[in-house]
């Protein structure tokens, strides 16, 4: 039931004039979403809290049922906002890693070099 009144706290900060619901229905929806559909308890606020910081969606989750009913969209609206990093970030090496190394052959002297 805890989570059950935070939600609707947050609810009310987006839509100020909402009537308080029953909450034991509501905490009933979130045991529901724990236990018959096997989300995780982390993972559900996540994804509510995503929902309620987003412009569409907070006007439109306002309850722990209708956060049911949207959740693998949710989801994965969530998931696909995330930032993902840039490629160079990904493939950029470090000065260590652009030294060839002593056995690779651009780290051999090339026998027109003047050092050789």
């Amino acid at each position: 039931m805890e989570f059950a009144k935070v939600m609707f706290e947050q609810i009310r900060r987006v839509i100020p004039r909402e009537k308080p619901p029953n909450f034991e229905a509501w905490a009933n929806d979130v045991r529901l979403l724990r236990e018959r559909d096997g989300f995780d308890p982390e993972e559900i606020k996540a994804v509510f809290c995503w929902a309620n910081a987003d412009d569409f969606w907070r006007t439109n989750i306002r309850s722990p049922s209708k956060l049911r009913e949207k959740y693998s969209v949710l989801h994965a609206k969530m998931l696909a906002a995330k930032p993902i990093p840039q490629q160079h970030e990904i493939t950029t090496p470090t000065p260590r890693q652009r030294r060839a190394p002593a056995w690779h052959p651009q780290q051999k002297k090339s026998p027109n070099s003047k050092n050789a």
